[in-house]
């Protein structure tokens, strides 16, 4: 991934209100996930803040945001910094993935209403058209929206909830496959290898086809450790 410097952010029209810090968490989470800020690199608010045209104290709180989602950490005396992944919570991350979106296939074939279903293929769309784009933030988060939309489709809240907890972490690890030279647009193809089973509510060949889109993801970002693990 290419190294970016100067400025990050454009000064912000709206720098008042009571949605100012979730604008600005908003925007550091854009640009870590496009790689304008990169993993394990420092948060340097007065920087930051100064391109905002915002006072620190909105930046710091945003951040604080996004350390509590676990999407930055804290060194004592030296800031904020952007999480970098070791291999164990990587591993972590996508095999929890995989038992909870195993799961959510064989509910949502069961319980979702043919409704459901109609959404998830028009979500389906959106990622497409997506990935047509130039912004890879839009891509991954559409990625990213059509699996939520798989769990929530459980009508399980308490499976909608976990995978909430997973979603930043996986903006965040998802992106970084954009940087294997794959083509967008065949990885978000690639979601109907699950999803048309799931529609047609075949159980069996989703699960199978659910299973190995998410092993594969997760063994591209295991072959790509640079990017990942902790120094």
């Amino acid at each position: 991934m290419p190294k970016h410097s100067g400025t990050i952010f454009k000064s912000l029209t709206d720098a008042s209100g009571p949605t100012l810090v979730r604008q600005v968490e908003k925007l550091l989470l854009q640009a870590i996930i496009e790689g304008k800020i990169q993993l394990g690199a420092r948060v340097t608010e007065a920087g930051y803040a100064r391109q905002m045209g915002i006072s620190r104290a909105p930046l710091r709180e945003a951040a604080r945001l996004l350390e509590q989602r676990g999407l930055l950490i804290t060194k004592p005396g030296r800031g904020f910094f952007v999480r970098k992944y070791t291999t164990k919570e990587l591993d972590d991350i996508y095999s929890l993935r995989l038992c909870i979106e195993e799961f959510a296939v064989r509910e949502a074939i069961k319980k979702a209403s043919d409704e459901d279903l109609s959404r998830l293929q028009a979500q389906r769309n959106r990622l497409v058209k997506a990935a047509s784009s130039r912004s890879r933030h839009k891509s991954v988060e559409e990625d990213i929206r059509l699996h939520e939309m798989l769990v929530a489709a459980t009508g399980n809240d308490l499976l909608r909830r976990m995978f909430d907890v997973m979603a930043g972490d996986l903006l965040i690890l998802i992106s970084r496959l954009a940087d294997l030279e794959v083509d967008a647009k065949i990885v978000a193809k690639s979601h109907d290898d699950w999803l048309q089973p799931v529609l047609a509510r075949q159980n069996k060949k989703a699960q199978v086809a659910i299973h190995d889109h998410i092993y594969d993801a997760w063994q591209d970002l295991r072959s790509r450790l640079d990017l990942l693990t902790a120094p």
